[in-house]
């Protein structure tokens, strides 16, 4: 089952996306400009303002180096923390039911306010050292990245609820990771929680990902049904076959 939980952004923060979806610039409360020079990273602030932070790219001068090269850094700027404020309410629940959760980030920003508002939490690392945790039921919060967490782990023992603090567009990294607690072995309802905030391109995302999957769905679907009459019709012909011999 997948459910989208819809998050309300505050007025002053979805005045701040819809102008820089429109003019490709804005102006920050703390008076920082950030533009988006293409349409594709305009996707990409939209996308990490909707789960309540943004990223700055400049140029900075390194003062250790003789030749005062210029170095590339990035710069986090807050946005909100409504995304975080539902998902502490979602946890909270979880408490009381005793349901291990699995959590999806994308943005390296959205982990770190994750730990830090989650100081106990688990964040799954490249090697996997806490899968056997995970499953023994010994993690009640698991932090993981879709794109590292995505293929070859079987996360089913553990848990069977998954949800996505930062939405992503890639139908494949998405149905992987999900993959990893709703296959073979796995015993409970496998829920899959979007947090969605209302008003941003996560909209946009949740139904592209829903649009997709239902095509590809069908797509499936029509599959087996040729290869089915397929088979009728060469059983079919196999038959008449035999028949005439």
């Amino acid at each position: 089952t997948v459910v989208q939980h819809k998050v309300k952004i505050a007025a002053p923060q979805l005045a701040l996306m819809k102008k820089l979806e429109r003019d490709f610039i804005m102006t920050l409360p703390d008076g920082t400009v950030l533009e988006a020079k293409s349409a594709g990273a305009l996707a990409n602030m939209l996308m990490q303002m909707a789960s309540g932070t943004v990223y700055e790219t400049a140029w900075i001068e390194d003062m250790d180096n003789e030749d005062l090269d210029l170095t590339k850094v990035k710069k986090v700027h807050h946005i909100h923390d409504h995304k975080l404020d539902t998902l502490k309410e979602i946890v909270e629940e979880a408490k009381g039911t005793g349901k291990p959760l699995l959590v999806c980030y994308y943005y390296k920003a959205s982990l770190d306010k994750l730990k830090k508002a989650f100081p106990k939490a688990t964040v799954m690392d490249k090697a996997g050292s806490c899968i056997k945790d995970w499953n023994k039921g010994k993690i009640p919060l698991l932090f993981i990245h879709p794109m590292s967490a995505g293929h070859g782990l079987n996360l089913q023992q553990g848990g069977s609820t998954m949800i996505f603090y930062d939405l992503i567009w890639p139908l494949d990294n998405y149905l992987q990771v999900v993959g990893r607690i709703d296959r073979q072995g796995q015993t409970k309802p496998v829920l899959i929680i979007l947090l969605v905030a209302e008003g941003t391109r996560d909209e946009g995302c949740a139904a592209a990902l829903a649009a997709k999957e239902d095509r590809q769905d069908q797509f499936f679907a029509s599959l087996k049904r040729l290869i089915r009459e397929y088979r009728k019709n060469l059983a079919k012909a196999a038959t008449q076959v035999v028949e005439e011999f």
